[in-house]
C-alpha cells in the first residue's frame, strides 16, 4: 500500500519526474541512462505509456533518432552531475517543447530528474525579441520593448505573478540585516491534477488564477509573490515578524476551502518560516516553511479531494440527468447482486458506492460524444473508452476511494480478455468490476440511450445469456438473472 500511495503522489504531481540509473564506462564517464520510473506527465510528454519507457536505456528509447540521444547525452552526461547531492538546472528544447530540467543526484549513479514545460514563457520572450529587431532604429521604442522583455522574463505567463527567477533575485536582494525579520510563506494549491483530469486544464488554470488574485489582494503591496511550480507559490515579506505572518496566514485560511470555481473547491496548504538574524540560512528557512506547508496539506488534502469528487459527480449528474438515473439504477442492481453472491454487508455498501461512481470519468469526455444521437464512430468510441481510466485517476487521488478506483478501472474488462483498458481475463478481473459490468450492461440495454434502442427485459436476459462466458462472468450472470431479475435462466 505504501508503494502504491507513493506512486499515486508521483503521478499526481504537475511536474514531470524521471528516476534514472546512469550507466558509466570503465573510466566512470556516463555513456547511457536507464529509465527506472516515470510519472504521468512524462508519459504525456514522451507520448508513450510507462510500460514502453521503464526498463529502456536512453539509447534504445532514441533508437530512431540518434541525434536526439546524442544531444541528451552531451547535456546530461557530464562527470559529477550524477554524484550524490549534486544539483543542476538547464533549459533544453526537446519533443518540440522548451523544458526546465532540474537534476538531483540521489546516490552514486542514480538521479531524479524534474521536468517543467516552460514553452509558453519562451515563446513570448522569442516574440518580443523578434519585435526588437524591427525597432532597432527607434531608440525609444526599442527601450520600451527591452523593458517589456525584461519584465516578462521575470513573470509567470499564466498568473502574471513573478516566477522562480524573480523569487531568486528578490531573495538575494532582501537577505540583509536591514530587512530582518524576513518571512517566507510557501503555498500549494490542492487538487490541481484532479481538476485538470476531471474538468480539463482550463479548470485547473481557473483555480490558479483565482488563488493568484487572492494572494494579490491579501498580501502587502511590496510583497514578492511568485509561482515557482505547477501548483506551488512563494511569498517573500521584508520586515515582517511571525505575528504579522500568522495574521496573513489566518486571513488566507479564512477563505480556504470556502470558494468554488467552476464546480471545484479552491483549497490550498500554507506554511511559513521567519529569518531573524544573519546566522540563519535561507535554505533552512525554505525547508521549514515547506515542512509546515506539507503538514497542513496532509491534514486537509484528503478532505478537500473527497469534496471535489462529490462536486465532480454532482456536475456530471447536473449536465446529464440520464447519467444520474443510470448510476442510481446500476448502484441498486450491483448491491442486489453482491448480496445474492454472499458479500458481507459492509462490502455490499462498497459495491453500491462503486455503482454510483462507475461512470464519473465521463466528466472528461467531449460533450458532443456524450450527447450524440445514434451510433458513435470508431474514433469517438476510443475517446469514450478513456472514461474508465479517467475515473480511476479521479478516485485514486482520495485514499478512501483507492479500492473503488481499481474497480472502476476494470468495469469494462471482459471475461474473455477482449475488454479495456488492460485486457484482463476471467479471475484477473476484480469481483466488484464483474458485478458492475453486468449491472451496467443490463441497465443500458433496458433503458433508452442515445446510441442504442431500448430492449425488453426478456431480450436483455437473452443477451446476457449469449454473452455469459464471453463478456460476463458466467456464474455471476446466472445469479443475476435468477436471483436479482427473478427470471429463469434460459435453457
Amino acid at each position: 500500500m505504501k508503494d502504491h500511495f507513493y506512486k499515486q503522489n508521483l503521478d499526481y504531481s504537475p511536474i514531470g519526474l524521471i528516476y534514472q540509473r546512469i550507466i558509466v564506462n570503465e573510466h566512470g564517464i556516463p555513456e547511457d541512462f536507464e529509465f527506472l520510473m516515470v510519472n504521468k506527465v512524462v508519459e504525456t510528454l514522451l507520448r508513450r505509456p510507462a510500460t514502453q519507457i521503464v526498463g529502456l536505456r536512453a539509447s534504445q528509447f532514441f533508437s530512431d533518432d540518434q541525434e536526439s540521444f546524442l544531444q541528451w547525452r552531451e547535456e546530461f552526461a557530464n562527470p559529477g552531475d550524477h554524484e550524490p547531492g549534486s544539483e543542476k538546472t538547464v533549459f533544453f528544447k526537446s519533443f518540440k517543447r522548451w523544458l526546465r530540467i532540474n537534476m538531483v543526484g540521489v546516490e552514486k549513479n542514480y538521479r531524479t530528474i524534474f521536468l517543467t514545460d516552460v514553452s509558453n514563457e519562451v515563446t513570448k520572450i522569442n516574440q518580443l525579441e523578434t519585435e526588437l529587431k524591427h525597432y532597432s532604429k527607434n531608440a525609444e521604442t526599442r527601450q520600451k520593448k527591452e523593458e517589456e522583455l525584461r519584465v516578462l522574463s521575470y513573470r509567470d505567463a499564466l498568473t502574471g505573478l513573478g516566477n522562480r527567477r524573480l523569487y531568486d533575485k528578490e531573495q538575494k536582494k532582501l537577505d540583509r540585516e536591514a530587512n530582518y525579520p524576513i518571512t517566507l510563506i510557501m503555498a500549494d494549491v490542492n487538487g490541481l491534477k484532479l481538476a485538470n483530469d476531471g474538468f480539463g486544464h482550463e479548470a485547473g488554470d481557473a483555480l490558479l488564477l483565482k488563488f493568484s488574485a487572492i494572494l494579490k489582494a491579501e498580501c502587502p503591496a511590496d510583497a514578492c509573490i511568485a509561482r515557482v511550480g505547477g501548483d506551488e507559490f512563494l511569498i517573500l515579506l521584508a520586515k515582517t515578524d511571525g505575528k504579522k505572518a500568522k495574521a496573513l496566514i489566518d486571513r488566507l485560511n479564512s477563505l480556504n476551502s470556502k470558494l468554488e470555481v467552476n464546480h471545484l473547491i479552491l483549497s490550498y496548504a500554507l506554511g511559513f518560516s521567519v529569518k531573524t538574524h544573519t546566522t540563519q540560512n535561507m535554505e533552512d528557512i525554505y525547508r521549514e516553511a515547506e515542512e509546515r506547508m506539507y503538514r497542513h496539506k496532509a491534514t486537509n488534502n484528503s478532505k478537500m479531494r473527497s469534496q471535489s469528487v462529490d462536486l465532480i459527480l454532482a456536475s456530471l449528474f447536473e449536465k446529464y440527468h440520464s447519467e444520474k438515473l443510470h448510476a442510481r439504477r446500476v448502484s441498486i442492481l450491483s448491491k442486489s447482486l453482491a448480496g445474492e453472491l454472499g458479500f458481507p454487508p459492509e462490502a455490499v455498501v462498497q459495491v453500491g458506492l462503486a455503482g454510483l461512481l462507475h461512470d464519473i470519468g465521463k466528466i472528461g469526455i467531449n460533450d458532443e460524444i456524450l450527447n450524440k444521437q445514434g451510433q458513435i464512430d470508431v474514433f469517438e468510441r476510443l475517446e469514450m473508452e478513456k472514461h474508465s481510466e479517467l475515473g480511476h485517476r479521479i478516485l485514486a487521488s482520495v485514499n478512501d476511494y483507492l479500492e473503488i478506483a481499481d474497480y472502476i478501472l476494470a468495469h469494462h474488462e471482459r471475461w474473455d480478455g477482449k475488454g479495456y483498458p488492460k485486457g484482463l481475463k476471467a479471475a484477473e478481473i476484480p469481483e466488484v468490476s464483474r458485478i458492475l459490468a453486468l449491472s451496467e450492461a443490463y441497465d443500458a440495454m433496458t433503458n433508452k440511450r442515445s446510441y442504442n434502442r431500448e430492449l425488453s427485459k426478456l431480450e436483455a436476459i437473452s443477451e446476457l445469456q449469449a454473452c455469459a462466458g464471453k463478456q460476463f462472468d458466467p456464474e455471476y450472470a446466472k445469479v443475476f438473472v435468477e436471483r436479482v431479475l427473478k427470471s429463469p435462466w434460459p435453457q
